[in-house]
Protein backbone atom coordinates (compact mmCIF):
# COMPACT_ATOMS: atom_id res chain seq x y z
CA UNK A 1 0.00 0.00 0.00
CA UNK A 2 0.98 3.41 -0.74
CA UNK A 3 -0.03 6.20 1.11
CA UNK A 4 -0.29 10.00 -0.06
CA UNK A 5 -3.05 11.49 2.45
CA UNK A 6 -3.10 14.88 -0.07
CA UNK A 7 -1.06 13.84 -2.75
CA UNK A 8 -3.75 12.22 -5.04
CA UNK A 9 -1.95 10.41 -7.86
CA UNK A 10 -4.62 11.56 -10.55
CA UNK A 11 -4.08 14.58 -9.66
CA UNK A 12 -1.82 17.03 -12.76
CA UNK A 13 1.52 18.13 -11.72
CA UNK A 14 1.43 22.04 -11.43
CA UNK A 15 -2.39 22.35 -10.23
CA UNK A 16 -2.57 23.86 -6.82
CA UNK A 17 -0.63 21.55 -4.39
CA UNK A 18 0.43 18.77 -7.04
CA UNK A 19 3.67 17.99 -7.38
CA UNK A 20 6.79 15.84 -7.45
CA UNK A 21 5.00 13.84 -4.57
CA UNK A 22 1.86 13.01 -7.07
CA UNK A 23 4.06 12.06 -9.75
CA UNK A 24 6.09 9.60 -7.62
CA UNK A 25 3.58 8.16 -6.40
CA UNK A 26 1.52 7.22 -9.32
CA UNK A 27 4.97 6.56 -11.27
CA UNK A 28 6.12 3.91 -8.59
CA UNK A 29 2.87 2.50 -8.62
CA UNK A 30 2.52 1.53 -12.13
CA UNK A 31 6.19 0.70 -12.27
CA UNK A 32 5.88 -1.84 -9.78
CA UNK A 33 2.36 -3.00 -11.14
CA UNK A 34 4.70 -3.67 -14.27
CA UNK A 35 6.66 -6.04 -12.56
CA UNK A 36 3.73 -8.11 -11.29
CA UNK A 37 2.70 -6.66 -8.13
CA UNK A 38 -1.09 -5.12 -7.25
CA UNK A 39 -0.93 -1.68 -5.67
CA UNK A 40 -3.08 0.16 -3.85
CA UNK A 41 -2.61 3.85 -3.59
CA UNK A 42 -4.80 5.18 -1.22
CA UNK A 43 -5.49 9.04 -0.34
CA UNK A 44 -8.22 11.15 0.54
CA UNK A 45 -11.35 12.03 -1.24
CA UNK A 46 -11.55 15.95 -1.66
CA UNK A 47 -14.56 15.82 -3.83
CA UNK A 48 -17.84 13.76 -4.55
CA UNK A 49 -17.33 13.53 -8.14
CA UNK A 50 -13.88 11.74 -8.02
CA UNK A 51 -14.30 7.90 -8.28
CA UNK A 52 -13.79 5.75 -4.52
CA UNK A 53 -11.86 3.60 -6.74
CA UNK A 54 -9.95 4.23 -9.61
CA UNK A 55 -8.18 1.59 -11.69
CA UNK A 56 -5.27 2.39 -13.52
CA UNK A 57 -4.72 -1.10 -15.28
CA UNK A 58 -5.23 -4.33 -13.93
CA UNK A 59 -2.75 -4.52 -11.47
CA UNK A 60 -2.56 -0.73 -9.93
CA UNK A 61 -5.67 1.31 -8.73
CA UNK A 62 -6.07 4.53 -6.82
CA UNK A 63 -8.37 4.52 -3.49
CA UNK A 64 -9.84 7.21 -2.34
CA UNK A 65 -11.28 7.26 1.32
CA UNK A 66 -13.31 10.05 2.88
CA UNK A 67 -11.94 12.10 6.01
CA UNK A 68 -12.80 15.65 6.74
CA UNK A 69 -14.51 18.29 4.36
CA UNK A 70 -15.46 17.08 0.66
CA UNK A 71 -13.47 19.82 -0.06
CA UNK A 72 -9.52 20.59 -0.84
CA UNK A 73 -7.84 20.95 2.05
CA UNK A 74 -4.12 22.16 2.30
CA UNK A 75 -1.36 19.39 3.60
CA UNK A 76 -0.26 21.56 6.46
CA UNK A 77 -4.30 21.48 7.48
CA UNK A 78 -5.08 17.96 7.25
CA UNK A 79 -3.75 16.56 11.16
CA UNK A 80 -7.19 16.98 12.30
CA UNK A 81 -8.87 14.56 10.09
CA UNK A 82 -5.44 12.02 9.66
CA UNK A 83 -6.91 10.04 12.52
CA UNK A 84 -10.23 9.77 10.68
CA UNK A 85 -8.70 8.60 7.47
CA UNK A 86 -6.18 5.92 9.10
CA UNK A 87 -9.40 4.17 10.75
CA UNK A 88 -10.96 4.75 6.75
CA UNK A 89 -7.56 2.80 5.75
CA UNK A 90 -7.59 0.07 8.27
CA UNK A 91 -11.64 -0.56 7.95
CA UNK A 92 -11.41 -0.89 4.28
CA UNK A 93 -8.24 -3.29 4.39
CA UNK A 94 -10.53 -5.28 6.88
CA UNK A 95 -13.90 -4.80 5.01
CA UNK A 96 -11.73 -6.88 1.88
CA UNK A 97 -9.82 -9.18 3.66
CA UNK A 98 -6.93 -7.84 2.15
CA UNK A 99 -3.29 -8.55 3.23
CA UNK A 100 -0.46 -5.39 3.08
CA UNK A 101 2.43 -6.81 2.75
CA UNK A 102 4.36 -3.49 2.99
CA UNK A 103 2.93 0.05 4.17
CA UNK A 104 5.19 2.82 2.26
CA UNK A 105 4.21 6.50 2.94
CA UNK A 106 4.80 10.09 0.86
CA UNK A 107 4.71 12.95 3.02
CA UNK A 108 4.88 13.97 6.96
CA UNK A 109 1.11 13.94 6.81
CA UNK A 110 0.79 9.81 5.76
CA UNK A 111 3.51 9.22 8.07
CA UNK A 112 1.56 9.74 11.03
CA UNK A 113 -0.97 7.81 9.77
CA UNK A 114 1.48 5.06 8.73
CA UNK A 115 2.53 4.94 12.38
CA UNK A 116 -1.17 5.01 13.65
CA UNK A 117 -1.92 1.82 11.18
CA UNK A 118 1.16 -0.18 11.00
CA UNK A 119 -0.30 -2.85 13.89
CA UNK A 120 -3.24 -3.19 12.70
CA UNK A 121 -1.92 -3.40 8.86
CA UNK A 122 0.42 -5.80 10.33
CA UNK A 123 3.33 -5.21 7.95
CA UNK A 124 6.46 -3.32 7.53
CA UNK A 125 6.44 0.69 7.35
CA UNK A 126 8.90 2.40 4.94
CA UNK A 127 8.61 6.03 4.28
CA UNK A 128 9.88 8.63 1.60
CA UNK A 129 9.57 12.13 2.97
CA UNK A 130 9.51 14.29 0.14
CA UNK A 131 10.41 17.77 1.54
CA UNK A 132 12.07 18.12 5.17
CA UNK A 133 10.30 20.70 7.75
CA UNK A 134 13.37 21.80 9.04
CA UNK A 135 14.76 22.53 6.03
CA UNK A 136 11.49 23.95 4.56
CA UNK A 137 10.89 26.51 7.43
CA UNK A 138 14.55 27.41 7.58
CA UNK A 139 14.42 28.60 3.77
CA UNK A 140 10.57 30.19 3.90
CA UNK A 141 11.89 31.83 7.34
CA UNK A 142 8.30 30.70 9.02
CA UNK A 143 6.35 27.52 9.54
CA UNK A 144 2.37 26.97 9.36
CA UNK A 145 0.61 26.06 12.88
CA UNK A 146 1.32 22.08 12.53
CA UNK A 147 4.97 22.83 12.08
CA UNK A 148 5.26 21.64 15.32
CA UNK A 149 3.65 18.22 14.79
CA UNK A 150 5.62 18.17 11.53
CA UNK A 151 8.80 17.96 12.70
CA UNK A 152 7.83 15.56 15.74
CA UNK A 153 6.20 13.53 13.29
CA UNK A 154 9.64 13.50 10.91
CA UNK A 155 11.64 12.51 13.49
CA UNK A 156 9.13 9.90 14.84
CA UNK A 157 8.64 8.26 11.55
CA UNK A 158 13.00 8.09 10.83
CA UNK A 159 13.33 6.74 14.48
CA UNK A 160 10.19 3.93 14.50
CA UNK A 161 9.88 2.92 10.56
CA UNK A 162 11.08 -0.39 9.48
CA UNK A 163 13.52 1.77 6.85
CA UNK A 164 13.38 5.27 5.22
CA UNK A 165 13.71 5.45 1.92
CA UNK A 166 16.19 8.74 1.06
CA UNK A 167 15.97 10.41 -2.37
CA UNK A 168 19.23 11.53 -2.34
CA UNK A 169 22.57 11.49 -0.47
CA UNK A 170 22.36 15.22 0.21
CA UNK A 171 18.56 14.27 2.18
CA UNK A 172 19.94 11.19 3.99
CA UNK A 173 22.67 13.87 5.45
CA UNK A 174 20.00 16.57 6.10
CA UNK A 175 17.97 13.69 7.49
CA UNK A 176 21.13 12.62 10.29
CA UNK A 177 22.20 16.10 10.87
CA UNK A 178 18.84 17.62 11.46
CA UNK A 179 16.94 14.99 13.28
CA UNK A 180 18.19 11.70 14.03
CA UNK A 181 21.09 9.07 14.42
CA UNK A 182 18.78 6.75 14.88
CA UNK A 183 16.68 4.52 12.18
CA UNK A 184 17.81 2.91 9.00
CA UNK A 185 17.96 4.92 5.89
CA UNK A 186 18.63 3.78 2.27
CA UNK A 187 19.08 5.89 -0.71
CA UNK A 188 16.73 5.18 -3.76
CA UNK A 189 16.66 7.77 -6.00
CA UNK A 190 13.56 9.41 -8.28
CA UNK A 191 12.68 8.49 -11.59
CA UNK A 192 11.70 9.64 -14.71
CA UNK A 193 9.23 7.89 -17.89
CA UNK A 194 11.97 7.85 -20.71
CA UNK A 195 9.37 6.07 -22.95
CA UNK A 196 6.98 9.56 -22.28
CA UNK A 197 10.28 12.03 -22.00
CA UNK A 198 12.88 11.53 -24.69
CA UNK A 199 14.68 14.03 -27.20
CA UNK A 200 12.07 15.81 -29.87
CA UNK A 201 12.80 18.04 -32.78
CA UNK A 202 13.02 21.25 -31.24
CA UNK A 203 11.66 23.55 -34.44
CA UNK A 204 8.82 21.06 -34.82
CA UNK A 205 7.84 21.86 -31.29
CA UNK A 206 8.02 25.10 -30.85
CA UNK A 207 5.63 25.27 -34.25
CA UNK A 208 3.28 22.50 -32.40
CA UNK A 209 3.04 24.86 -29.27
CA UNK A 210 3.02 28.19 -31.39
CA UNK A 211 6.42 29.49 -30.04
CA UNK A 212 9.00 32.09 -31.67
CA UNK A 213 10.98 29.79 -33.95
CA UNK A 214 14.49 32.13 -33.37
CA UNK A 215 13.66 32.64 -29.42
CA UNK A 216 15.75 31.72 -26.42
CA UNK A 217 13.57 29.87 -24.62
CA UNK A 218 13.81 29.58 -20.90
CA UNK A 219 10.96 26.89 -19.28
CA UNK A 220 10.11 26.52 -15.82
CA UNK A 221 7.45 23.34 -14.68
CA UNK A 222 5.48 23.61 -11.48
CA UNK A 223 4.17 25.51 -8.84
CA UNK A 224 3.95 29.23 -8.04
CA UNK A 225 5.24 28.24 -4.71
CA UNK A 226 7.55 31.14 -2.65
CA UNK A 227 10.32 28.37 -2.47
CA UNK A 228 10.05 27.39 -5.99
CA UNK A 229 12.30 31.03 -6.59
CA UNK A 230 10.14 32.07 -9.82
CA UNK A 231 11.00 35.66 -9.29
CA UNK A 232 14.65 34.88 -9.36
CA UNK A 233 13.76 33.25 -13.14
CA UNK A 234 11.85 36.88 -13.60
CA UNK A 235 15.02 38.93 -12.49
CA UNK A 236 17.33 36.51 -14.55
CA UNK A 237 15.13 37.02 -17.99
CA UNK A 238 15.21 41.07 -17.19
CA UNK A 239 18.81 40.38 -17.36
CA UNK A 240 19.02 38.06 -20.57
CA UNK A 241 16.71 40.36 -22.35
CA UNK A 242 19.07 43.03 -23.70
CA UNK A 243 21.27 40.12 -24.60
CA UNK A 244 19.49 38.36 -27.43
CA UNK A 245 16.75 40.22 -29.98
CA UNK A 246 14.05 37.76 -28.76
CA UNK A 247 14.01 35.86 -25.14
CA UNK A 248 10.97 33.93 -23.84
CA UNK A 249 10.56 32.42 -20.09
CA UNK A 250 7.80 29.72 -20.44
CA UNK A 251 6.32 29.31 -16.75
CA UNK A 252 4.49 25.57 -17.10
CA UNK A 253 2.22 25.08 -13.93
CA UNK A 254 1.36 27.61 -11.73
CA UNK A 255 -2.28 26.44 -10.63
CA UNK A 256 -3.25 28.12 -7.45
CA UNK A 257 -4.87 27.16 -4.88
CA UNK A 258 -3.49 28.53 -1.47
CA UNK A 259 -3.64 32.27 -0.85
CA UNK A 260 0.01 32.37 -0.30
CA UNK A 261 0.11 30.85 -3.94
CA UNK A 262 -2.66 33.46 -5.05
CA UNK A 263 -0.28 36.73 -3.94
CA UNK A 264 2.48 35.01 -5.26
CA UNK A 265 1.63 34.70 -8.56
CA UNK A 266 0.14 38.67 -8.34
CA UNK A 267 3.77 39.73 -7.38
CA UNK A 268 5.60 37.96 -10.16
CA UNK A 269 3.07 39.75 -12.40
CA UNK A 270 3.76 43.39 -10.73
CA UNK A 271 7.49 42.17 -10.69
CA UNK A 272 7.52 41.42 -14.51
CA UNK A 273 5.91 45.01 -14.86
CA UNK A 274 8.71 46.74 -13.31
CA UNK A 275 11.18 44.78 -14.84
CA UNK A 276 9.58 45.52 -18.38
CA UNK A 277 9.36 41.92 -19.30
CA UNK A 278 5.39 41.25 -19.32
CA UNK A 279 5.78 40.15 -23.00
CA UNK A 280 8.87 38.06 -22.13
CA UNK A 281 6.93 36.02 -19.92
CA UNK A 282 4.61 33.25 -21.08
CA UNK A 283 2.35 32.05 -18.36
CA UNK A 284 0.85 28.77 -19.88
CA UNK A 285 -1.25 27.10 -17.18
CA UNK A 286 -1.44 23.94 -16.02
CA UNK A 287 -0.19 21.03 -18.40
CA UNK A 288 -1.25 17.71 -18.55
CA UNK A 289 2.11 15.62 -17.49
CA UNK A 290 2.04 13.37 -20.72
CA UNK A 291 1.48 16.52 -22.73
CA UNK A 292 4.74 18.12 -21.15
CA UNK A 293 7.68 16.66 -22.97
CA UNK A 294 6.98 18.87 -26.30
CA UNK A 295 8.27 21.86 -23.71
CA UNK A 296 10.72 20.11 -22.78
CA UNK A 297 12.30 19.77 -26.00
CA UNK A 298 11.06 23.29 -27.56
CA UNK A 299 12.89 24.95 -24.80
CA UNK A 300 16.83 25.06 -24.73
CA UNK A 301 17.71 25.13 -20.99
CA UNK A 302 15.18 23.97 -18.03
CA UNK A 303 15.44 26.30 -14.99
CA UNK A 304 14.90 24.91 -11.81
CA UNK A 305 15.29 27.90 -9.44
CA UNK A 306 14.23 26.72 -6.17
CA UNK A 307 15.68 27.41 -2.98
CA UNK A 308 14.89 23.68 -1.93
CA UNK A 309 14.59 21.00 -4.05
CA UNK A 310 14.64 17.25 -2.20
CA UNK A 311 15.02 15.86 -5.57
CA UNK A 312 14.25 17.54 -8.88
CA UNK A 313 11.80 15.48 -10.94
CA UNK A 314 11.89 18.60 -13.52
CA UNK A 315 15.08 18.13 -13.93
CA UNK A 316 15.21 14.51 -14.66
CA UNK A 317 12.03 15.09 -17.47
CA UNK A 318 14.24 17.66 -19.20
CA UNK A 319 17.46 15.90 -19.10
CA UNK A 320 15.30 12.67 -20.34
CA UNK A 321 14.21 14.86 -23.39
CA UNK A 322 17.81 16.14 -23.70
CA UNK A 323 17.27 19.51 -22.67
CA UNK A 324 20.04 20.95 -20.42
CA UNK A 325 19.11 22.11 -17.00
CA UNK A 326 20.30 25.16 -14.95
CA UNK A 327 19.19 25.07 -11.27
CA UNK A 328 19.97 26.09 -7.91
CA UNK A 329 23.19 24.32 -5.92
CA UNK A 330 20.17 22.68 -3.54
CA UNK A 331 19.17 19.86 -2.06
CA UNK A 332 18.88 16.42 -4.70
CA UNK A 333 19.71 18.89 -7.60
CA UNK A 334 23.25 18.59 -7.00
CA UNK A 335 23.09 14.82 -7.65
CA UNK A 336 21.53 15.21 -10.83
CA UNK A 337 22.45 18.88 -12.54
CA UNK A 338 26.21 18.32 -12.96
CA UNK A 339 28.38 21.24 -14.14
CA UNK A 340 29.39 21.37 -17.04
CA UNK A 341 28.08 17.73 -17.48
CA UNK A 342 24.22 17.37 -17.80
CA UNK A 343 23.54 21.71 -17.22
CA UNK A 344 25.12 24.27 -14.72
CA UNK A 345 24.20 25.20 -11.11
CA UNK A 346 23.98 28.50 -9.36
CA UNK A 347 23.42 29.88 -5.71
CA UNK A 348 19.65 29.98 -4.98
CA UNK A 349 18.08 33.68 -4.89
CA UNK A 350 21.19 34.25 -7.68
CA UNK A 351 19.35 35.95 -10.48
CA UNK A 352 23.07 37.26 -12.14
CA UNK A 353 24.24 33.70 -11.83
CA UNK A 354 21.04 31.95 -13.26
CA UNK A 355 21.20 34.23 -15.83
CA UNK A 356 25.11 34.06 -16.81
CA UNK A 357 24.72 30.06 -16.85
CA UNK A 358 21.31 29.96 -19.06
CA UNK A 359 23.01 32.43 -20.75
CA UNK A 360 26.25 30.25 -21.58
CA UNK A 361 23.62 27.15 -22.64
CA UNK A 362 22.10 29.53 -24.96
CA UNK A 363 24.95 31.09 -26.88
CA UNK A 364 26.72 27.36 -27.45
CA UNK A 365 25.04 24.98 -29.77
CA UNK A 366 27.66 22.57 -28.97
CA UNK A 367 27.83 22.74 -25.38
CA UNK A 368 23.72 22.62 -25.35
CA UNK A 369 23.82 19.55 -27.52
CA UNK A 370 26.86 18.00 -25.73
CA UNK A 371 24.73 18.59 -22.06
CA UNK A 372 21.42 17.48 -23.39
CA UNK A 373 22.73 14.29 -24.81
CA UNK A 374 24.74 13.72 -21.42
CA UNK A 375 21.69 14.25 -19.37
CA UNK A 376 19.70 12.08 -21.98
CA UNK A 377 22.23 9.10 -21.40
CA UNK A 378 21.93 9.52 -17.18
CA UNK A 379 18.49 9.45 -17.41
CA UNK A 380 18.45 6.25 -19.08
CA UNK A 381 21.71 4.65 -17.31
CA UNK A 382 20.33 5.63 -13.59
CA UNK A 383 16.98 7.48 -13.25
CA UNK A 384 13.98 4.88 -15.21
CA UNK A 385 10.84 4.43 -13.00
CA UNK A 386 11.42 0.40 -14.01
CA UNK A 387 15.04 0.79 -11.94
CA UNK A 388 13.67 2.49 -9.35
CA UNK A 389 10.80 -0.13 -8.96
CA UNK A 390 13.39 -3.22 -9.18
CA UNK A 391 15.41 -1.28 -5.82
CA UNK A 392 11.89 -0.79 -4.20
CA UNK A 393 10.83 -4.54 -4.73
CA UNK A 394 14.33 -5.30 -3.78
CA UNK A 395 13.87 -2.93 -0.98
CA UNK A 396 10.54 -4.07 0.63
CA UNK A 397 11.79 -7.90 -0.18
CA UNK A 398 14.48 -7.58 2.91
CA UNK A 399 11.97 -5.14 5.12
CA UNK A 400 9.82 -8.20 5.01
CA UNK A 401 12.70 -10.61 5.73
CA UNK A 402 14.01 -8.53 8.40
CA UNK A 403 10.55 -7.38 10.24
CA UNK A 404 9.83 -10.83 10.24
CA UNK A 405 12.71 -12.89 11.78
CA UNK A 406 12.03 -16.36 12.06
CA UNK A 407 9.09 -16.46 9.18
CA UNK A 408 11.38 -16.36 6.24
CA UNK A 409 11.07 -13.88 3.55
CA UNK A 410 7.64 -13.89 1.70
CA UNK A 411 7.22 -13.36 -1.35
CA UNK A 412 5.27 -10.20 -2.69
CA UNK A 413 1.75 -11.04 -3.71
CA UNK A 414 -0.67 -9.91 -5.11
CA UNK A 415 -3.26 -7.29 -3.19
CA UNK A 416 -2.00 -9.08 -0.22
CA UNK A 417 1.38 -8.49 -2.00
CA UNK A 418 2.85 -4.68 -1.89
CA UNK A 419 -0.35 -3.37 -3.21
Amino acid sequence: MLLALHGDPMLAAGNGSAGGLNVYVKEVGLALGALGFEVDMFTRLSDPSQPRIEPLNAQVRTIRLAAGPMAHVGSDDLMPFSDEWADAVVRYAEENNYRYHVIHTNYWNSAYVGLRIRKSIQAPLTHTYHALGRVKFRVTGNAPPSGSDRLRVEREILEQADCIIATSPQEESELRQLYSGLGSIRVIPCGVDIRSFFPADRAECRERLDLPAEAKILLYVGRFDRRKGVDTLVRATALLKPRYSCVRTLIVGGGCQRQADIDYRAELQLLAQELGVVEEICLSGVIDHDRLAPYYSAADVCVVPSHYEPFGLIALESMACGTPVVGSRVGGLQSIVLDDQTGFTFEPRRADQLADAAGRVCDDPLLQRRLGNNGRELTVERYTWSAVARQLASFYDDLQGSSHPGSGRTELQPRGGLS
